[in-house]
């Protein structure tokens, strides 16, 4: 949660700065696997829970196809 642009993300309302701490300690970790990948030529394709709702998901696995192709 928490992407850029995600329009279904939104602060929970209840214990919000823990909430804020933990999204942005998990983009972070993220951050740093996807580099530590990428630093022993690991290829990485992140896909977002939003991206296989059922109005995006024929798009979102044509491009993880087209991305798999390659």
């Amino acid at each position: 949660h928490g992407h850029k642009d995600c329009k279904y993300y939104v602060v929970p309302k209840t214990r919000t700065q823990w909430w804020l701490d933990k999204i942005n300690r998990n983009k972070e970790n993220d951050a740093k696997h996807v580099t530590a990948l990428t630093d022993l030529d690991w290829n990485t394709i992140t896909i977002w829970e939003c991206g296989l709702k059922p109005t995006k998901r024929e798009q979102s696995l044509k491009k993880l196809l087209s991305l798999l192709k390659k």
